[in-house]
């Protein structure tokens, strides 16, 4: 487990994208990522980043655009690099290899508490605040042979990770409770 000090940021939410003109008047894809729980703030109301999309020759994709700086309070603009990872496959049933992705939420008020774990193919990650306090996990593939392993652990709240990467225990609409808390499983697909 590493300490909080680790941590940078770490956040959760939802993200949506359009096309819209740039600055120099091409057309762009521009994202909307609104964050739900945040490692920075308890109150994630208005909290989001938003920027364009531009593909680079070399497969990555440039993100330009501006969020406030936690830490100065301030709108300021960014850049980040990305680069996208085709999921793999970590079923293997009757010689057919398939990819799951899983999605759990908590929400609950009377404890001030907020999660969500995400695996999509060979990555499951979660994070959890509750009141002043953030824990998160990570989660990779490492093949049938070793199969699920814990790559990241900051914190010390339980979360559902390990659970989402078990096949067959989940159902959509269903709970996976510990102590006090209720996780919905708000997604499952496989593909």
């Amino acid at each position: 487990m590493l300490p909080s000090s680790r941590l940078d940021w770490a956040f959760a939410g939802t993200s949506s994208s359009e096309f819209r003109q740039s600055q120099d008047g091409k057309k762009v894809v521009h994202s909307t990522w609104r964050h739900w729980v945040d490692s920075r703030v308890s109150d994630t109301g208005g909290v989001k980043d938003e920027g364009d999309m531009y593909p680079q020759p070399d497969g990555r994709t440039l993100e330009k655009g501006s969020m406030v700086n936690p830490s100065t309070g301030k709108l300021t603009d960014y850049q980040e690099m990305w680069r996208d990872l085709d999921p793999v496959a970590t079923i293997h049933e009757d010689r057919d290899e398939v990819k799951a992705c899983v999605v759990l939420m908590l929400e609950d008020n009377a404890h001030k508490a907020k999660g969500m774990v995400v695996r999509v193919g060979q990555f499951c990650q979660g994070v959890l605040r509750i009141g002043h306090r953030f824990s998160l996990e990570r989660w990779d593939w490492k093949g049938k042979e070793e199969g699920w392993k814990r790559a990241v652990r900051i914190g010390d709240f339980w979360l559902p990770c390990g659970v989402a990467t078990e096949e067959g225990t989940l159902k959509m609409d269903g709970e996976v409770k510990y102590g006090e808390f209720v996780w919905k499983v708000v997604e499952l697909s496989h593909f």
